[in-house]
């Protein structure tokens, strides 16, 4: 029977590549283009960027740059060295105190439109805002909390942005969490597999629709987390 669960687990882990393939990818695609936005082009080299990064973060750019040099020398661009940065990189961009150094220009529900619209949903769904609508056009993404009644204090708001930034830094990190697995040969089968596999779709479908499809059509994940083997007395 262990044997049987050891293969059903690597042909889920071979299901899931594709779908969280594609969410990596999207993801990281889409915070290349804000750095630009945000920097310059080449963001790798702006102080403004490098200088609240810390050692670890640093030292996976340093590495990335000189891996990309060594193989594409002056011809390299930021496409070359994106590829070579790892997931973990990406998603510290998520975390509170980066994300506050890195969206500058236009806060991080302006430059995800999608996960915001889920995000005021839930939150108006589970009673933590008082209503789907900002407390004013001015300011868009700062709502009341649910039981307030009247005047709400500036530091009682809820801010959507950090709304939207915590949704966005779990749904990567479990995608990270469960790729580092399967990249480890560890089983996954027990560890909420399908869950991993919604969250690949959804992240990409917030960036991306035709993405999303793409992932979620061209995949056997579904057929092949109904064939857990069975045990035949």
């Amino acid at each position: 029977m262990a044997f049987l669960l050891m293969l059903w687990d690597t042909k889920l882990a071979e299901s899931l590549y594709h779908p969280l393939q594609t969410a990596e990818v999207t993801l990281r695609n889409a915070l290349a283009t804000i750095l630009i936005d945000e920097f310059q082009i080449d963001w790798w080299s702006h102080k403004g960027f490098t200088s609240p990064l810390s050692d670890e973060e640093l030292g996976d750019l340093e590495k990335a740059l000189k891996r990309a040099i060594k193989t594409h020398g002056s011809r390299m661009t930021g496409g070359h060295l994106i590829t070579r940065l790892p997931l973990g990189f990406w998603q510290h961009l998520l975390t509170h105190k980066r994300a506050r150094q890195v969206f500058l220009k236009n806060p991080l529900a302006a430059r995800f439109p999608a996960v915001a619209r889920d995000a005021v949903n839930e939150a108006f769904a589970a009673r933590r805002i008082a209503s789907r609508s900002p407390i004013s056009p001015s300011r868009p993404y700062l709502f009341r909390p649910y039981s307030a009644r009247s005047h709400v204090p500036a530091r009682e708001l809820i801010d959507m942005n950090e709304i939207v930034r915590e949704k966005m830094w779990e749904t990567v990190d479990k995608i990270r969490t469960t790729r580092n697995r399967i990249a480890h040969q560890q089983p996954i089968f027990d560890k909420g597999p399908h869950l991993a596999y919604q969250m690949a779709l959804r992240l990409t479908g917030w960036i991306s629709a035709d993405a999303a499809w793409l992932a979620a059509s061209f995949n056997t994940f579904e057929e092949m987390l109904q064939c857990r083997p069975k045990l035949i007395w």
